[in-house]
């Protein structure tokens, strides 16, 4: 019943969010029903941690196409680079610069203060929450098993994996699902750092299904021939709508997720958000995280979730 009037609660807040994005007022009502204009509610969050004055430094696993991904020339291109930039300005800073840590060590950097946060690609758990904390959700992030084209009928379901190489990027969800999984039918995990690396492997032939992000299998399956969908991995979450998302992280106690998730909820709120997700993976549906703003700070159900703070989101 809970979850009920929960999710009822999240689809009014769709409706809301609409509303606001034709209206296009200059003037946004937050939730605990004060009123303010976009200039003051421009972040002027500034530490010793998170300097104003210095671009916002980020840690990402680059080559997790098609978040974040550097071209042949080297440029840095992405979903989550974009994004990631938006967050910046609206932060007040003056750029966004990336630092590149191979998936199995960027938690360990974070907390050793090499950067300031991880906006992406990273997967909300209950684990992850007992060492950091989270944003609210903002897109939906399903994991699934690609393998060579011509080998996809062999792998429908995990039981059919037995005596199989499955390969994931070390420390990802799908490492977590594997380690468990394989107990149960056993087949063999490989981990590599970075997931291009596993996915060449396959090809290579040297496993036989790598583990991923869905968007990710995509975009693998299209730009790299011979490689096709095997099955969607079951990986139900406590928290939330019940479904995999992603959130922004940042270290423990620090009050720079407070404004991290205001700027989140401007994005949603007026359109930003949305409209960068289209061109990488079509329109976000009316019941997806990008179009709903939770009330308070944090993931509902997760670690540090803070119900009653009622704020101002940040907006251009």
């Amino acid at each position: 019943m809970k979850k009920a009037l929960f999710i009822l609660f999240c689809f009014l807040l769709v409706f809301v969010l609409s509303c606001a994005k034709e209206e296009q007022a200059a003037e946004v009502e937050t939730p605990a029903g004060g009123v303010g204009t976009a200039a003051e509610m421009q972040s002027s969050f500034n530490n010793e941690e998170h300097p104003i004055s210095e671009p916002l430094k980020l840690g990402f696993d680059m080559g997790f196409v098609p978040y974040h991904y550097f071209s042949d020339s080297g440029e840095a291109l992405g979903f989550g680079i974009e994004v990631s930039e938006e967050v910046a300005r609206r932060l007040g800073r003056p750029g966004m610069d990336i630092v590149d840590v191979n998936w199995s060590g960027i938690f360990a950097g974070m907390f050793a203060g090499q950067y300031e946060a991880i906006l992406f690609s990273i997967n909300i758990t209950q684990e992850r929450a007992d060492m950091m904390d989270f944003t609210e959700p903002f897109m939906a992030s399903p994991q699934m098993l690609i393998a060579r084209e011509g080998e996809v009928g062999k792998f429908g379901s995990p039981g059919e994996l037995k005596g199989y190489k499955l390969a994931v990027s070390s420390g990802s969800v799908v490492d977590t699902w594997a380690l468990e999984a394989s107990k149960e039918y056993g087949f063999e995990v490989v981990r590599y750092d970075k997931i291009d690396d596993a996915v060449m492997a396959l090809l290579l032939k040297k496993i036989d299904v790598v583990g991923l992000n869905v968007s990710t299998a995509d975009s693998f399956i299209k730009e790299k021939e011979g490689l096709g969908r095997a099955f969607t991995i079951s990986m139900p979450a406590d928290y939330a709508l019940g479904y995999q998302a992603m959130g922004f992280a940042t270290r423990k106690d620090d009050p720079f997720r407070y404004e991290l998730e205001k700027v989140l909820e401007g994005m949603k709120m007026d359109g930003t958000l949305q409209a960068l997700m289209e061109p990488y993976f079509g329109k976000p549906q009316p019941n997806d995280y990008a179009n709903m703003v939770f009330v308070g700070y944090g993931c509902p159900g997760i670690r540090a979730y803070e119900p009653d703070a009622y704020h101002k989101p940040i907006l251009p």
